[in-house]
């Protein structure tokens, strides 16, 4: 896209159908269908244009929102113009347009913000009930472990009774389930399941587990 723009080519000379000639009386500014010719001043046209010679080579600051934004602070600069019984857009006019357009701008962002904040804060409160989700079921996973362990030392007592000490009870579960043996003896023995007898032995006592007075539930 070229630097400087082509020579405009003047305007069309149409004239309005009959009746609505003379749309432009003076200072006033008469109803009717027919548009108005808007005359923007040349220190605008040469500002957007400049601006829109960035964009379209590709070194604009990529916002979407902000692709309109001189048409629309044009479409203000009118009405600013028109509340002023002029359809001729002023240096003035287009200023005043990009203090409107400005603040709609920050309401905008102050909006976005917001939205933002409250997809944040829900994103946050999901990830939360996630991991609380995640929390009870690795609970329920390690109660499992642990109650599926407390049966198997049992069940080497009540075959073994008498003969096994804490220590060799816990090393009748698998290697892999070292970390929760003491969770599994102590499970055993709070239900009852087992118990521990203290016996006079050579020089000490000796500790043996036997069955305990409530059986294992199957």
């Amino acid at each position: 896209m070229p630097a400087v723009p082509p020579a405009w080519p003047g305007r069309i000379d149409i004239s309005p159908p009959g009746g609505w000639a003379g749309m432009l009386e003076g200072d006033t500014i008469t109803s009717g269908p027919w548009p108005h010719h808007v005359i923007v001043a040349d220190a605008i046209a040469r500002e957007i244009r400049a601006r829109d010679l960035v964009k379209v080579r590709g070194n604009g600051d990529g916002d979407p929102w902000r692709g309109h934004r001189d048409l629309v602070r044009l479409k203000v600069a009118l009405v600013l113009a028109i509340l002023e019984r002029r359809v001729d857009i002023r240096p003035d006019d287009w200023e005043l347009a990009g203090v409107v357009v400005d603040t709609s701008d920050a309401v905008r962002k102050h909006a976005q913000t917001v939205i933002a904040e409250a997809y944040g804060r829900r994103d946050i409160a999901s990830a939360v009930r996630q991991a609380d989700r995640e929390i009870v079921k690795l609970g329920r996973i390690e109660d499992h472990v642990v109650e599926r362990l407390a049966r198997s030392i049992t069940r080497h007592v009540l075959a073994r009774p008498g003969e096994l000490t804490p220590r060799a009870a816990k090393k009748t579960t698998a290697g892999r389930d070292r970390d929760h043996r003491d969770g599994a003896l102590e499970y055993a023995l709070e239900r009852g399941w087992i118990e521990v007898r203290t016996e006079p032995g050579q020089g000490e006592e000796r500790i043996r587990l036997w069955p305990g007075q409530i059986g294992m539930p199957r």
